[in-house]
Formats: C-alpha cells, structure tokens, sequence
C-alpha cells in the first residue's frame, strides 16, 4: 500500500485519489455469494469487537480489561487455535489494493503454520464459515499477489472457548472470484449501486 492509498474504516471504503475502490466484499455482495439479509446489528457489533480483541492480542496492545465478558471466549478459541497450530501472524488486519483491477480488501490474517513452510490465510468469523469463504479468501490471495498459492482458511471461533478450523482447496475458487470481479466491476460501470 502506498501512501496515497486509503482505506476509511467507518465507511469501508477503499481509494486512491479520487478513484474508488471495489472491495472483496463489495464483489461477493454484488454477485449474489453474500445475502446480508439474515445479518444483524448484534451480529456486526460482535464480529467487529472479535476482530478488533484478536488484532490487539496479535500485536501485543490489548489491555487485560478491555475486552467484554460476552466475547471473551472468543478471543479464548482464537487464543487456543494459535497455541494448537502455532499459527505466526504476519500481517493482522492490514488493507490491500491492487491498482490494475482497483480491487481492496483487508484479510483478518497472513502468516504460517508450525511446521508449514507456505503462507496462509484466515478469515475469522463468530458464526458459521459459510462455503463462500473460499471465494473470499481467493479475492485475498489476488491482493497479496504473491507467485505462489497461498494456503486458505476460514476460522470459526465459538463463546465457549473452542475453535473450527476449515480449509478451503478447491481451485476453482480464484477464477469464480475473477469472474465475480468481472461482474461487480460491469454493474460499477453501468452505474449500479454495489
């Protein structure tokens, strides 16, 4: 990312100048992967406070206090996944743009496994890790652009402290999350709200 590269947490937007950005899940949204229409507002509070507990405790900063008894088992599962896998967190939470198909996102975490030589990806939910998750995860492996495959993971943490761990292999994933980039992409320029 360079510095005139930005990313508005609050809106979710993503630029460069006065170009707009596509995000990931702009694209899975668009092209019918995502129904938001079963999401809830308690639903997203506690999805981001999961996310924003796991991104402090990776870097280091979250405060022993801070972080809510309700989600505290959360932030348990994610803590007991790292311990189970060794899972090293490269990159937390960091935003990613890809200025020749002005596509952004921000993968939850890059890093490897003990023993696995090859990076990975994983997306943390606090529900279910729903089958699109793979296309998600294909959409973060563009950004990275890295000459190798990435290894791909949706990450299920529970309230009770227990974790699910799913693996995504097919490889049709990346080209089903092109095409779908294709579309978004085609309904942006025709003036369709994404």
């Amino acid at each position: 990312m360079t510095d005139d590269h930005v990313f508005d947490e609050e809106s979710h937007r993503y630029s460069r100048g006065s170009v707009e950005y596509i995000s990931v899940t702009q694209v899975l949204q668009a092209t019918g992967f995502v129904d938001t229409t079963w999401f809830t507002e308690e639903g997203r509070f506690r999805g981001h406070a999961v996310h924003l507990a796991c991104h402090y405790d990776d870097l280091g900063t979250l405060l022993p206090d801070s972080v809510h008894v309700d989600f505290q088992g959360y932030l348990d599962a994610y803590r007991k996944f790292k311990s189970d896998t060794g899972f090293s967190v490269e990159q937390s939470e960091v935003p990613l743009f890809d200025d020749l198909r002005f596509l952004a996102g921000t993968p939850d975490k890059v890093g490897t496994f003990r023993g696995k030589p090859r990076l990975s990806i994983v997306d943390i939910k606090t529900g279910a890790v729903a089958a699109w998750t793979g296309i998600q995860l294909s959409g973060y492996e563009l950004l990275l652009a890295r000459p190798v495959p990435v290894d791909r993971y949706g990450l299920a943490l529970r309230p009770d402290g227990t974790y699910a761990l799913v693996p995504f292999h097919d490889h049709t994933d990346c080209g089903i999350f092109k095409a779908a980039l294709a579309c978004a992409m085609w309904q942006k320029n025709h003036g369709r709200k994404i």
